[in-house]
């Protein structure tokens, strides 16, 4: 091996290591700043995290001070007969202003209602003839109408600075309840005043397997990982509900005022997907950590609530509400604070509340 080779060989071999070493050190400064880059991102997520959490205990703690030194807790009745205020909705240029007369007319005998409030989706002058007659009409309930400015879903969750009594109902104007069942409702609200207490349910299903027995006989097919369906079905095959339909919905006035607090959380998923009856379970479970009981009331629904320009009848009505649990699911903190029950409240012909079962 001559020495002019060597030379050669170690000259090239000094090249080939600095050249080694600038690659080197390049791809360490561009690795470098794309780990710097991934660490802020991280932390901006994180911040966005703890402001959602920080919501959180700021809702769960109103909700608490609303409610402090009232003495009631879940499962256990009260010592008094606490009152409700029924609330109904209605709108300029509605065709149901016939059924709006017979329910005032019907709930204005219920003994445990302090007033009867009509959230009225128009301005004042809008008012027609036939409910301004409701406001004159003798009865031993008082009536009033809340003009609103404007024509929203969600304004009948945000009447509790109106309510003087402890517990609100909320009432859909498709529906026809009487006396024996809205005493069924009212008691079983009053021996679990934190629980929602409703006469129709749905649920959410966080796994794409549980699909409802009519989803799998029509093929539908479950969009995202959460469902809404009827029921959810657990492995063991029990059937659980999550969500308290409004249709006849009573629950303490706390929960009416949490919603207006949390507004501004939901008002845009609201606003697009028609969905406020789920925003409002959203922010009663997360307020409370408990799901709402299933009443099996006596009621029939007015053919309006099948007609063809009603919500439920809207195309694509099922994926709205199932995209709008995803989205309020990441608007509160990518925990779904609803809580699946299995049990329902049964009341015999007179309304009294009865036995407790599997649903």
């Amino acid at each position: 091996m001559s020495k002019r080779w060597y030379m050669n060989a170690v000259f090239g071999v000094v090249v080939v290591e600095t050249l080694l070493l600038s690659y080197v050190q390049v791809t360490s400064v561009a690795q470098h700043e794309a780990v710097g880059q991934l660490r802020a991102n991280v932390e901006v997520e994180k911040q966005a995290a703890r402001a959602l959490l920080a919501e959180n205990r700021r809702l769960k703690s109103l909700a608490a001070e609303q409610c402090a030194g009232d003495g009631n807790h879940v499962g256990l009745a009260p010592d008094r007969e606490m009152k409700v205020t029924a609330v109904l909705m209605s709108y300029p240029g509605s065709d149901r202003f016939h059924r709006l007369t017979s329910i005032v007319q019907e709930v204005r005998t219920w003994e445990f209602v302090v007033e009867v409030l009509l959230v009225w989706n128009g301005n004042e002058s809008q008012v027609p003839a036939v409910v301004r007659d409701l406001e004159s009409a003798p009865g031993a309930v008082p009536f009033r109408v809340l003009p609103q400015n404007a024509n929203r879903l969600d304004n009948r969750w945000k009447i509790g600075r109106h309510v003087t009594s402890e517990g609100v109902l909320n009432l859909d104007d498709d529906v026809d309840i009487r006396s024996v069942g809205a005493s069924c409702l009212h008691r079983v609200w009053q021996a679990a005043p934190d629980r929602l207490v409703t006469i129709d349910v749905r649920a959410h299903s966080d796994s794409k397997s549980a699909v409802s027995s009519a989803e799998k006989r029509s093929g539908a097919k479950v969009a995202g990982a959460t469902a809404y369906t009827p029921r959810h079905v657990d492995a063991k095959g029990v059937k659980h509900y999550s969500i308290a339909l409004p249709r006849a919905l009573m629950g303490h006035r706390k929960y009416w005022l949490a919603y207006e607090a949390a507004e501004s959380r939901v008002r845009a998923i609201v606003d697009e997907l028609m969905c406020d009856d789920i925003a409002f379970n959203f922010v009663v479970a997360n307020a409370s950590g408990a799901g709402p009981i299933y009443a099996r009331a006596p009621f029939a629904p007015f053919p309006e609530s099948q007609s063809a320009n009603s919500l439920q009848k809207l195309k694509n009505m099922r994926a709205k509400r199932q995209q709008c649990i995803s989205r309020l699911t990441n608007a509160f903190g990518g925990t779904i604070p609803l809580k699946h029950m299995s049990w329902y409240a049964a009341c015999s012909w007179d309304g009294e509340s009865g036995n407790h079962g599997k649903k």
